[in-house]
């Protein structure tokens, strides 16, 4: 079994005065011999290593989306995770830029009795868009407009309920 990676870190070589790089098999140096300076150079590889390419899918935003919500552990994650596979399979290989209103009316129209699913996804398609925009990865988050919320449904009772419930209400 492999032993697992441990990424990014600085380390020392023997007989050179300057720190590196390692990351798994490539090794690059920082050219400072100061430890705070080789610090910075790692946060800076970290974050450009971090990155999303220029060119990012929504697939791509949707899994950082994901895994960022199963990092901090919120409860939403397990949810979010069964609304990405119509999305990605729809939106995947699209840039957010990509994203038009004909596009969009595609979508809905595959879910055309189910509104409050359809709701839900693009919420989520908005919220991953969203996320990538605070993060720097996307300038511009497309325009997703949303259904509003499903109308709560009316229920009348039966007579045998009515019954029911006049007999559990009548006093001793």
């Amino acid at each position: 079994m492999p032993r697992k990676s441990l990424g990014p870190r600085l380390i020392k070589l023997r007989k050179r005065p300057n720190w590196y790089i390692k990351d798994g098999s490539v090794q690059f140096t920082t050219g400072t011999p100061d430890r705070g300076e080789a610090e910075q150079w790692l946060v800076d590889y970290k974050a450009d290593k971090a990155k999303p390419r220029s060119n990012v899918t929504v697939s791509e935003l949707l899994d950082r989306r994901l895994a960022d919500m199963k990092a901090r552990n919120l409860a939403r994650a397990n949810v979010n995770q069964y609304l990405h596979p119509p999305l990605k399979r729809h939106f995947g290989l699209l840039r957010p830029d990509q994203i038009s209103s004909h596009i969009l009316n595609e979508f809905r129209a595959l879910y055309p009795t189910k509104q409050g699913v359809l709701r839900e996804q693009l919420l989520e398609l908005r919220h991953a868009l969203s996320f990538a925009k605070k993060n720097g990865w996307i300038e511009v988050v497309p325009l997703i407009s949303v259904p509003g919320k499903r109308p709560p449904r009316d229920r009348f009772i039966t007579r045998d309920e009515a019954n029911e419930l006049l007999e559990a209400a009548k006093v001793p």
